[in-house]
């Protein structure tokens, strides 16, 4: 609001009046009309940082929901008999620079209209059938927001019950809305790629190029309940290099194995952001399970009778 008292064109006039009245009466009118209007250009000098930051934000914010729309435009096509349960996390809905922006305090703060559901954005610009809408929400996970977030904080219950999770995450050092999650209902028909110790079952996993970006792909499945916290390391090396790496929780780190219920199965995605994109040849993926209080690593059964604490996952070159 402030700057419309500080910048607005016809009030830099008025504040071009104010910085005149100092002047004597005595001196010529043109001195009081140039001191104003040196003051009036001042004043929105003073505002081209203001409006140049403020427009990059919300460049920045516009992205990510257009980010948004796509993929549940994306998970829309892929229900195509139903009506699909999405879950965002972390939507931007206030960013607040790191340094001031103007005159006084931080004018650089924007924040998003919370009258305006999800759900109408995505209609707005085309992202959903209005025959067929998916279920939107929005949720806030303070562990790994990038930004305040004004929205109801995430519950488990709100995760049992989506079909996909979209998680705004840090790429490249860019804001990036991508599905880190989807439910998978059928049981896979093929051996498992690996069993671990605590019974968390890993039945395949994938590694793609994406632009500057790793994408792995792991489908996780419990057959009972985990009784204890396990973290996941995912490391992405280039021969000998270890060259990125995305641990944490499935689902984009909201979603530890001990919060699943018996049967449940997710496509848990990945994304590892590279400095430089190396030849494909060199890369391979390794996956697996540790005590996240000791750092020891769980053993993982393998289809051929083998066993080991780290799970590789092939680069596909198709």
């Amino acid at each position: 609001v402030r700057v419309y008292y500080l910048a607005a064109a016809g009030v830099s006039w008025a504040w071009g009046g104010l910085l005149s009245r100092p002047l004597p009466g005595t001196h010529p009118l043109r001195w009081q009309w140039t001191l104003g209007m040196i003051g009036g250009s001042l004043c929105l000098l003073a505002a081209v940082p203001f409006v140049w930051g403020r427009l990059a934000i919300y460049t920045q914010i516009d992205s990510v929901f257009h980010q948004i729309g796509q993929a549940t435009q994306q998970i829309s096509r892929s229900h195509p008999d139903d009506q699909p349960h999405i879950l965002v996390i972390n939507a931007p809905t206030s960013q607040v620079p790191a340094r001031l922006f103007y005159l006084i305090g931080s004018e650089g703060a924007v924040y998003l209209p919370d009258y305006v559901p999800l759900i109408s954005d995505l209609w707005v610009n085309g992202y959903i059938d209005t025959d067929n809408p998916p279920d939107v929400i929005l949720r806030d996970s303070p562990d790994t927001a990038l930004m305040p977030v004004d929205a109801p904080s995430l519950e488990t219950n709100n995760i049992q019950q989506a079909d996909a999770i979209i998680s705004v995450i840090m790429s490249g050092g860019a804001m990036q809305a991508v599905v880190t999650g989807e439910r998978v209902s059928a049981q896979a028909s093929s051996p498992p790629l690996a069993v671990f110790e605590n019974g968390v079952i890993l039945e395949s996993g994938s590694l793609n190029l994406s632009g500057d970006q790793a994408v792995m792909i792991l489908l996780w499945r419990i057959k009972q309940t985990v009784p204890s916290d396990v973290g996941i390391f995912v490391h992405l090396w280039c021969d000998d290099t270890l060259i990125a790496q995305a641990d944490g929780a499935p689902l984009g780190r909201v979603y530890p194995f001990s919060q699943w219920q018996s049967g449940e199965s997710w496509r848990d995605i990945r994304y590892l952001t590279l400095a430089a994109v190396p030849d494909p040849s060199c890369l391979a993926g390794q996956v697996g399970l540790y005590d996240p209080v000791s750092g020891e690593r769980l053993l993982a059964a393998f289809s051929n009778g083998q066993r080991s604490d780290t799970v590789p996952i092939l680069f596909n070159q198709d």
